[in-house]
Order: C-alpha cells, then structure tokens, then sequence
C-alpha cells in the first residue's frame, strides 16, 4: 500500500506538470518520447528478467515522477512503464501489476480534471469505450495473473512493453 500511496502522489504531480507542457508540445514529439522511453523500459526487463533486485525507494520516485509526467502528456504508455518500472525496483511482478492498475485509474481521473480546467478538448466517446474495455478486461487479466508463475510474468512483460514502444516508434514515422 506504501509503494502505491507513493506512486499515486508522484503520479498526480506528474500528471498536472505533464498537461501543462503538453498542450505545447507537437504531437509527433510525443508519441517519439512515448515510443523510446517504453521501449527502452521493455529492453531493460528483459535483458534482467532472471534478476532479482532489492527494492529501491529512489527509483521508484524517479518511475512515479517519470510515469505520471507520461501520462499527462500523452494520456498513454502509464501501463507498461510503471510496471516494469516495479520490477526494476524490486518489487515482484504480480503486486506490480496490481499496484499499476490502481494508481493508473487515480492519475487518469486527476489528468482529465486537468484537461478540463485549462479547457482543451476531450473525446469523451474515446474515454467511454476505453473506460468499458477496461472494465471487462480487468477480471479477465487478475485471473491470468493469479494462476501464472512470476517469471512467466516478467518475460510476457518485457516482451509486451518492448512491442508497444516499437508500435509506437513505428506509428511515428509512418
């Protein structure tokens, strides 16, 4: 609950530090940071998925900050970079993904309240449909995760998160 409460708090002030700059920002800039930085966090899971670390209350600042601030820029990528942040701060794959899913769905309320205070604009049929996408997949995914071993855990995350960022990379310049 600890590493939870902590990254929710980073993760909000991420977020709105995030909304401001991103409003500014062209949006190819963006998805080419998005694109690296999960990217490089799925390189880095896999190459020390047989690695356990010691937790590290330092890097798992720097992941809330980093996150969050990727979140409110871009409204994406929250995911797959606080959950393989985890890992790479000691904390185990399962209660990774569940700490993810939790502090994601606190950060993504705070950067819609942003959003809406400084008045730009919301797709709000998007936000439904993903809003209802979640909803259904959620059961589906702590079932998956609950009979799954840890390390098969780590390498299907290493593996996503790496995929993602070069989906993204790839978006960019196409």
């Amino acid at each position: 609950m600890k590493v939870a409460l902590t990254l929710a708090l980073l993760s909000l002030t991420g977020a709105i530090i995030a909304v401001m700059v991103a409003v500014n920002l062209p949006k190819l800039y963006l998805n080419l940071y998005i694109g690296l930085l999960v990217t490089i966090l799925g390189l880095i899971v896999l190459i020390t998925r047989n690695k356990d670390y010691d937790f590290s209350w330092l890097r798992l600042l720097i992941l809330g900050l980093l996150a969050a601030f990727n979140k409110g820029i871009s409204g994406g990528g929250y995911g797959p970079i606080v959950t393989s942040g985890q890992i790479v701060t000691g904390i185990d794959a399962r209660s990774a993904i569940g700490i993810t899913s939790l502090v994601e769905g606190i950060v993504s309320i705070v950067s819609v309240i942003m959003y809406v205070l400084i008045g730009t604009g919301i797709d709000w049929s998007l936000s439904l449909s993903l809003t209802i996408g979640v909803a259904f997949s959620t059961p589906v995914a702590a079932f998956i995760v609950s009979k799954a071993g840890s390390r098969k855990i780590r390498l299907a995350i290493g593996i996503t998160t790496l995929l993602l960022g070069l989906m993204t990379i790839l978006k960019v310049f196409l």
